[in-house]
């Protein structure tokens, strides 16, 4: 059975049609550019060596550093309490608008925690992994070929180095004011649906790592820290928060929760 599967799966992949999976006018091509165009911007970071690649942490142990878990987060039709039954301090529910709309939605705050200072030499580096239970439904009577979900987390650090007013973030052109904020890629799923098609989906995933959250190659190269502050940001106490956002469109419900986990060097 697997075997057949698998078979079939070489199949369709051979007749997938290679001007549109290229096509520059579908968005999600145009958004796996700009995934791509970001991770390659975050890599650029590491110092550059002939050997290691990350000098700071090469030959360090891993060590872990706390977890953070999101609430939970529900998108669908009705939010009332004998839909949802009781929700915590940091879940939240967000009500659909009649498809074919798209309904967004952002968060911020649902989860945090506090990394101590001296707990890492040279980043903060996560293993970042979402739980999330979706369907696609088509009521409408029409065809649809727009069908989406995106969930996309950010994660503020806040940091006593950062207070300095005469530090500039270079992403914004004004002072840190004690923090930023870095997004990491989530989940994202689109298709078209014919009328009356569903398909619900169950999606468990982990991104880990790469340059990190926060890594000291980082602060210098991308956020303007001089070396010195750079190591003196790994002394102080720093907050990280997570946020979600996102949008839905033709999705019958959704059920999002993350939980990621920090290390450091």
């Amino acid at each position: 059975m697997n075997l057949r599967l698998i078979s079939l799966a070489a199949a369709a992949a051979v007749t997938v049609s290679p001007a549109f999976a290229k096509a520059p006018t579908n968005p999600e091509y145009a958004q796996g550019r700009k995934d791509i165009a970001a991770m390659r911007t975050v890599e650029s970071l590491a110092p550059t060596t002939s050997t290691v690649g990350d000098i700071d942490s090469f030959g360090r142990s891993a060590r872990y550093l706390g977890y953070i878990q999101s609430g939970l987060l529900l998108v669908q039709s009705d939010c009332s309490v004998a839909a949802t039954g009781t929700l915590g301090p940091d879940d939240h529910c967000v009500t659909t608008n009649p498809a074919p709309a798209t309904t967004a939605f952002s968060f911020q705050d649902v989860g945090r925690m506090i990394i101590p200072g001296k707990s890492s030499n040279s980043l903060f580096c996560h293993t970042q992994t979402p739980l999330v239970v979706y369907s696609f439904s088509n009521g409408t009577g029409v065809y649809q070929p727009s069908a989406r979900i995106v969930v996309t987390p950010s994660y503020k650090i806040e940091n006593p180095v950062l207070n300095d007013p005469s530090l500039i973030d270079p992403n914004t052109g004004l002072p840190f004011n004690g923090s930023f904020t870095v997004t990491i890629s989530g989940v994202r799923h689109s298709r078209s649906l014919q009328p009356g098609e569903t398909q619900v989906e169950r999606d468990v995933g982990t991104r880990a790592c790469i340059a990190g959250i926060v890594s000291k190659s980082a602060l210098i190269s991308s956020y303007g820290l001089t070396a010195a502050l750079a190591t003196k940001f790994f002394s102080n106490d720093t907050i990280i928060t997570m946020n979600l956002q996102g949008s839905t469109t033709m999705v019958d419900f959704a059920q999002v929760i993350y939980g990621t986990r920090i290390m450091g060097d």
